[in-house]
């Protein structure tokens, strides 16, 4: 009789015995998660999270569908929540609800989809190795976990707050993908809970359209082009989802790309010139961690042409030996391991690293789904080459866990970085001296802490290299109208924010603070007419609407005054100040 061809599973150990083993170590991957993130867990904000979370007004209001859903354009100034992300902002409302505004319940949000993301990944490896090399080998799957948990680049994305888009997506897309891979045959329930689970890593970053070009590479690396044919029907499902997502978001956003960046996008053939080289970096920053920053923008700006399409060439070559590893029937185990942990490296990157530009050439934290691909490589080399080389075991043993702690002690020291405003924005300066957007946050930090002259001399430093700097303008406006400030200067001040409107007029912040220093020099006609300039760009900034109110009522519109700070209660429920003026306007 002849055999079949077809590969069969070899029977593994006792299944309550394996679920024993599967639980003791997820639990173990969680400790070490909590552990290792435990010194970040009150980290200010930073960044997006001040302007995105800290002074959102709509993390103050009651939950409502219409405070995640509404239309693109009403979110001016990125003071609302993302209509584009509603999962991720969902999460950040009920943490804001959970702590009060603090960032602990944040960080802890993060740190256990931290956790879980590693766990489904320490799973997914044991998977594969199962399916390639025919044995069990629970140890590689932890190595994998505990190589992502440590990683210096992947703690960027958690201690970073904003960050919680790419942790979450992420948990998402590999738990879905660990209900479609870990039987040939998946059940219905499995299907419908994972399309449930790629719906959901949509609502928090869009860049988790990628979930079926994954599974379509799973199965070609695990059983051949004839299992892509077998498992037609399991695709279905997720390709539908993803065009219903693609075709839905069209219609409500008027486009696929970046939403919040705008015209300020780059080119889209730069843009595309560049990425070969961010991704050969992210691949860099992951196995070797030094030059990490928050900021990569005037790095990878610095690449030349030349450099730029020999990356692609680089990453091009690659990526078609991974494909015929594949494709090939004779491939080896470890080359079906090399070629899917790099497929999966190069798929997760392409959403933002191709033809689709943002304002950012290279961030860190979209390596952070990217990096499951890489620790899946080096753990399964690592297992196989212990596996193989049973004299040099031990020896092997020390120099992992030495490369473990090693990546757990530059975590450690990330988590200091991201603690400190002015730590983060320095080591982007030690990058670049002239990095705008490390000098414009840093400008903010001393400002925020009454710094003046380091504030100063930041933006002045700006100005010194491009005098058409709007905001630059806007920022030293605010510092010379501080009263804590000795230099104050209100005339000084009224001129740098008509400078900085000139070249800026969408500035509603600017509009603001120009009509702060209108109101106390008690020209309350000009300040008005600012403050309307202002709520007709941000029609939600709760400030605008009290200070409306306050000019209504030194120009003895009273009625006027009580609308706008009911609009300002609307807004903030509870808000202190607009309830006392309303008890003193209409004594109730």
């Amino acid at each position: 009789m002849k055999k079949s061809s077809k590969k069969k599973d070899l029977p593994g150990p006792p299944v309550r015995a394996r679920t024993g083993l599967t639980a003791l170590l997820a639990a173990g991957i969680v400790a070490a998660a909590v552990l290792l993130f435990f010194p970040a867990r009150e980290n200010p904000f930073v960044l997006d999270d001040v302007a995105k979370i800290e002074a959102n007004p709509d993390m103050r209001l009651p939950f409502g569908f219409r405070h995640f859903f509404y239309p693109y354009s009403e979110n001016s100034g990125e003071f609302r929540n993302d209509p584009s992300r509603p999962l991720t902002f969902m999460v950040f409302w009920l943490c804001w609800r959970a702590g009060s505004g603090s960032p602990i319940p944040f960080h802890v949000a993060n740190t256990l989809l931290h956790a879980l993301a590693a766990v489904f990944l320490a799973w997914l490896t044991v998977l594969s190795i199962r399916r390639l090399f025919r044995v069990e080998a629970p140890e590689a799957g932890l190595l994998a976990a505990l190589l992502f948990l440590s990683s210096p680049l992947m703690a960027g994305t958690v201690v970073y707050i904003y960050g919680l888009s790419d942790v979450l997506s992420t948990a998402l897309c590999l738990g879905a993908l660990l209900l479609l891979v870990r039987r040939q045959e998946p059940g219905a329930g499995a299907q419908v809970l994972a399309s449930a689970l790629f719906l959901l890593a949509l609502g928090a970053k869009q860049s988790a359209i990628v979930l079926p070009a994954l599974l379509v590479a799973w199965d070609l690396f695990m059983g051949g082009s004839g299992e892509l044919k077998r498992r037609v029907r399991v695709y279905l499902p997720l390709v539908l989802a993803a065009c219903v997502y693609l075709g839905g978001r069209w219609l409500a956003f008027g486009r696929l790309g970046d939403l919040e960046g705008g015209a300020a996008v780059h080119q889209t053939g730069f843009y595309a010139s560049m990425q070969g080289a961010a991704m050969l970096d992210y691949l860099k920053l992951m196995v070797i961690p030094t030059g990490l920053t928050i900021d990569h923008l005037p790095v990878a700006g610095a690449y030349p042409l030349w450099l730029r399409l020999s990356a692609w060439a680089v990453v091009g070559a690659l990526s078609i030996v991974a494909l015929r590893a594949g494709l090939k029937r004779s491939s080896s185990p470890v080359q079906r391991l090399l070629g899917l942990g790099w497929l999966v490296f190069i798929i997760t990157l392409l959403p933002t690293s191709s033809l689709l530009p943002t304002v950012d050439l290279m961030v860190e934290r979209r390596a952070y789904f990217a990096g499951a691909g890489v620790f899946l490589i080096l753990a399964g080399l690592l297992w196989h080459l212990g596996r193989r080389a049973r004299v040099w075991r031990n020896a092997l043993l020390v120099v992992v866990a030495a490369a473990v702690l090693a990546q757990g002690a530059v975590t450690w020291h990330r988590h200091d970085v991201y603690g400190s405003p002015e730590a983060l924005w320095r080591e982007s300066l030690a990058l670049n001296p002239m990095n705008r957007r490390a000098l414009t946050n840093l400008g903010t930090y001393y400002s925020r802490v009454e710094r003046w002259d380091d504030a100063v001399d930041a933006f002045e430093r700006i100005l010194s290299h491009n005098p058409g700097d709007g905001p630059a303008y806007a920022k030293l406006a605010y510092i010379y109208a501080q009263p804590g400030y000795p230099k104050r200067d209100d005339r000084k001040a009224l001129e740098y924010l008509d400078k900085g409107l000139a070249l800026n007029p969408d500035n509603f912040l600017g509009l603001f603070n120009k009509a702060i220093i209108l109101f106390r020099m008690e020209s309350f006609a000009e300040a008005e007419e600012s403050l309307q300039r202002a709520v007709a760009l941000s029609p939600n900034y709760v400030a605008a609407h009290f200070m409306l109110g306050e000019v209504a009522l030194r120009m003895g519109r009273t009625d006027e005054a009580v609308a706008h700070f009911r609009e300002v209660l609307r807004l903030n429920p509870g808000d202190a100040a607009a309830t006392d003026r309303l008890r003193e306007i209409t004594g109730r």
